[in-house]
């Protein structure tokens, strides 16, 4: 919490990077509501990193084919995006969200085609509520331009 607002006002970031999980207590678990309630109050966004579920749900679900391949499973191919997914779910249903916001990104993929230029163009958006979408609330948020 307080390492979090010396970033933000004495080094000038503009939120955090978090696991959803620490240990086995999940991001809505009562002892991180300073956390998110910090981030809130400098209003600033906190990205939901993914990781490796736990060892037992790894050994269930992700486990018995190769190392390499239980690794891929259990991490890039799958459980990160399902342990994210589950990460969410929980902040959603133990009301968190109706106290932030919510966003998401995906930096590591590239998709060729400007799909994401074409979906914007594609929008019945005027040109003030196109730039909000693509870039502007954003900014608004972090206060960077």
């Amino acid at each position: 919490m307080r390492e979090l607002e010396r970033a933000v006002r004495d080094l000038g970031l503009r939120g955090a990077m978090l696991c959803g999980r620490t240990r086995k207590r999940n991001l809505d678990h009562p002892d991180f509501r300073p956390v998110l309630e910090r981030a809130a109050a400098l209003g600033v966004p906190l990205f939901i990193h993914p990781q490796i579920p736990q060892r037992a749900v790894c050994d269930v679900l992700y486990a018995g084919i190769s190392p390499q391949v239980d690794l891929a499973l259990s991490a890039y191919g799958l459980g990160w995006h399902y342990e994210a997914g589950v990460q969410f779910a929980r902040l959603v249903a133990s009301g968190t969200f109706d106290r932030l916001l919510f966003s998401t990104e995906y930096l590591y993929q590239y998709r060729s085609g400007r799909e994401a230029r074409r979906f914007l163009e594609g929008t019945r958006f005027d040109a003030v509520d196109r730039a909000r979408f693509a870039h502007g609330n954003w900014e608004r948020l972090t206060g960077s331009s």
